[in-house]
């Protein structure tokens, strides 16, 4: 995946940029009878691309025993989400296709409508931003900040009393 990006960062650091006219897309239209369709080199690049991908994949999964078989504990969950879906099928067997489906489409049209207003707090928060921010502009703080001396203490200073607390501190050890 990253080593078509890979290679055109080489070709770019090494040619510069005569070699950006590469990626430019070019168009060309195609037709077959009276359809006629307009593509460019890229999409088509990507499409083949993902083609042969499908292809090998399918190619893989029916020559082959693609997937191994499960183990015991995937086996026994295997088993027991089966027969979880089992028990509600059979719980809900009272309740009309149709009416699942409203269900369905109430909880996905809720979700929406919880995101949709999500956003809109969001957008609605930003407005408010931008009308403040003209003001913010404007107001100047000023801060009064009053300077506390410091004492600085020399390095034998600091050894001195280092070992002071050092021998008050050594009974607890011995």
């Amino acid at each position: 995946m990253v080593a078509p990006l890979f290679a055109i960062a080489l070709l770019w650091e090494r040619f510069g940029g005569r070699v950006s006219r590469l990626f430019r897309p070019r168009s060309f239209t195609w037709g077959l009878g009276p359809l006629q369709s307009t593509l460019t080199t890229t999409n088509l690049a990507s499409g083949l691309l993902l083609a042969l991908i499908g292809g090998g994949m399918l190619w893989v999964g029916l020559a082959y025993s693609s997937m191994p078989p499960l183990a015991d504990w995937q086996e026994r969950f295997a088993v027991g989400l089966q027969h979880v879906g089992q028990v509600i099928t059979s719980a809900l067997a009272w309740l009309p296709n149709w009416a699942g489906a409203v269900i369905l489409l109430v909880l996905i049209g809720g979700l929406a409508w919880y995101a949709l207003r999500q956003v809109g707090a969001h957008a609605d928060e930003d407005e408010n931003m931008k009308g403040t921010e003209s003001s913010r502009e404007t107001e100047t703080h000023i801060v009064h900040v009053q300077e506390e001396p410091v004492e600085h203490q020399d390095s034998e200073d600091r050894a001195g009393e280092e070992e002071q607390h050092a021998s008050k501190e050594g009974s607890l050890f011995s």
